[in-house]
């Protein structure tokens, strides 16, 4: 994911479990990275082969696999503040019809 200058590695399998963790990193002008960061807040569900998209300053985590068998149907959502970090997670109030 990228948005504003940043990119964004959002959950997924971690070798050793499924992750509920954000990593962002700065890209410069010549389109290298910058130093990794993790943010400070995790989401609630760990999860893989999900779906993530930003919008209008939010990160949207949306469905996936926990890893263990439970296909998911919610979507979490964050604020991206301006030096790339993310706010404080939270879950829509409806989920969607069929877990994907």
């Amino acid at each position: 994911m990228v948005y504003n200058g940043y990119l964004y590695v959002i959950g997924g399998n971690g070798g050793s479990g499924v992750l509920n963790d954000v990593q962002y990193a700065s890209i410069n002008p010549d389109g290298s990275v910058g130093a990794w960061a993790t943010a400070t807040t995790t989401f609630a569900t760990p999860r893989i082969f999900h779906t993530s998209v930003v919008y209008n300053g939010f990160l949207y985590v949306i469905g996936g696999s926990d890893g263990v068998g439970v296909i998911l149907n919610d979507v979490q959502y964050a604020a991206i503040n301006s030096d790339g970090s993310v706010g404080a997670w939270a879950t829509a109030t409806t989920t969607f019809a069929t877990p994907r």
